[in-house]
């Protein structure tokens, strides 16, 4: 049994010291992917170089990172400007990314913090989960919020090339890349990218799949919202909240929207901001301005973007009073 033992031992060792060398090969590999994750790579580095001296930040999920052009925003605020949207995520793990950007980067002295039906979710697992494997080992912040979601074991955080396990055609790529010499375009500037696509079906097969969509509103999201917004309030920079436009073929197919914006208001007054709400913009009502019922195209994002940095340069940041409309 013994020699069995020792046996086995030899064959694991040269394995487990071939996993530490493998696996920082690969997450080099894919923290440089452009086009892995949806382009989440470029933004991850961008927070790791340290390097970020923007004075305005944009925080969101998907409708945020295709929402906001930040150099339209740039020109018309005359600050450099970056999107931080986190496509699929709510609050709670843009919280998690808003951590490791202030743990890294000067702080910003404005941020827009985009809002929508899903921001007050707890997500049931991790979405789009490869953006996390480069950095989830050293990651204090990752470790903390994603231990509660389904996606990875405990063992992924601590043991080489664990967390590549069922990921196949992610090294597979990674591997012929490399061998191959392939450079991809990138998918994101500054955090952004506009979809060029028009009107497709999303909402049409979304609504036969339910007749109506009931907004989840998860109370430890709440309250992790308002420690965020009173931490900001504490540093001096200055929030402005933002429901960006959505299609008006979404709004039958909502039980519960008002209770989710009459939340949003009672928020933004509670801590002095300004809330501007763009659900019922003129861009609300033209499909040519959207990809789907809850996201803008190239052009919507264009206008949008126009529209918001026009209003921020003429009114500022500072509510003056409560009931402002865009």
């Amino acid at each position: 049994m013994k020699k069995f033992l020792r046996n086995i031992l030899w064959l694991l060792l040269p394995l487990a010291l071939l996993a530490w060398p493998a696996d920082r090969w690969l997450s080099s590999r894919l923290k440089h992917s452009l086009e892995m994750a949806q382009g989440e790579f470029s933004v991850w580095e961008d927070i790791y170089s340290a390097k970020m001296q923007n004075e305005v930040a944009v925080y969101g999920s998907s409708r945020a990172w295709c929402h906001y052009d930040p150099e339209i925003l740039k020109d018309s605020l005359k600050a450099e400007t970056y999107n931080l949207g986190m496509d699929g995520y709510g609050f709670y793990m843009q919280h998690m990314r808003h951590l490791e950007y202030f743990r890294y980067n000067k702080h910003p002295k404005y941020i827009i913090l985009n809002l929508d039906l899903f921001t007050f979710e707890m997500p049931k697992g991790l979405y789009n989960a490869t953006q996390f494997i480069p950095y989830m080992s050293h990651s204090e912040n990752m470790r903390s919020y994603m231990r509660p979601l389904q996606g990875f074991t405990r063992f992924d955080y601590y043991v080489p090339l664990l967390r590549y396990y069922g990921r196949k055609s992610e090294c597979i790529s990674l591997i012929s890349d490399a061998m191959q010499g392939k450079q991809s375009l990138p998918m994101r500037h500054k955090g952004y990218h506009a979809h060029a696509s028009e009107w497709n079906e999303d909402f049409k097969n979304a609504a036969k799949l339910m007749e109506k969509y009931s907004i989840v509103i998860d109370s430890p999201v709440v309250q992790l919202m308002d420690r965020f917004l009173t931490d900001c309030a504490r540093e001096n920079i200055q929030v402005v909240m933002v429901y960006s436009p959505e299609n008006i073929a979404i709004r039958d197919f909502l039980r519960n929207k008002q209770q989710l914006v009459d939340l949003f208001r009672h928020i933004a007054q509670k801590h002095s901001l300004l809330f501007l709400d763009y659900s019922d913009d003129p861009l609300c009502y033209d499909r040519s301005n959207f990809y789907n019922a809850s996201h803008l195209n190239a052009r919507g994002s264009r206008l949008f973007s126009q529209k918001l940095g026009h209003y921020l340069k003429t009114n500022g940041f500072m509510p003056k009073n409560m009931a402002a409309t865009p």
